[in-house]
């Protein structure tokens, strides 16, 4: 099972000393902001965060990535994470996982699970 990380950790982790700690989450944060740039949603903020429930998230004008998911899951399953909120940030957040959001999903190459989203 995968180390949960607490919400008071997600500072301190992303000011770590640990070299590897530090080189996935800059990678991870490069490859967002290359992502979001290409996409067309560079005006949205990206931040880490300390959610357990949810892989990621989008609100108005923030993409969020779970810290715990960053560290613990492999570059392309995060890479697909981020691409999946990059289309609730492209399509607006009020489309949830609908059919606009998935046919954006679908052009961006997103992978999901159907059973996984309701309509």
């Amino acid at each position: 099972m995968k180390r949960r990380i607490k919400l008071t950790q997600v500072k301190p982790l992303l000011n770590s000393k640990n070299n590897k700690v530090q080189e996935k989450l800059m990678l991870i944060e490069e490859m967002t902001l290359n992502l979001m740039t290409i996409h067309g949603v560079s005006h949205f903020k990206f931040k880490f965060t300390g959610a357990r429930r949810r892989l990621g998230s989008c609100s108005s004008d923030t993409i969020h990535l779970s810290i715990d998911h960053a560290l613990h899951s492999e570059i392309n399953e995060v890479r697909n994470t981020i691409l999946h909120e990059i289309a609730h940030a492209i399509v607006g957040v009020e489309h949830r996982h609908r059919e606009v959001w998935q046919n954006k999903a679908k052009e961006l190459d997103v992978k999901w699970n159907v059973n996984r989203y309701r309509k």
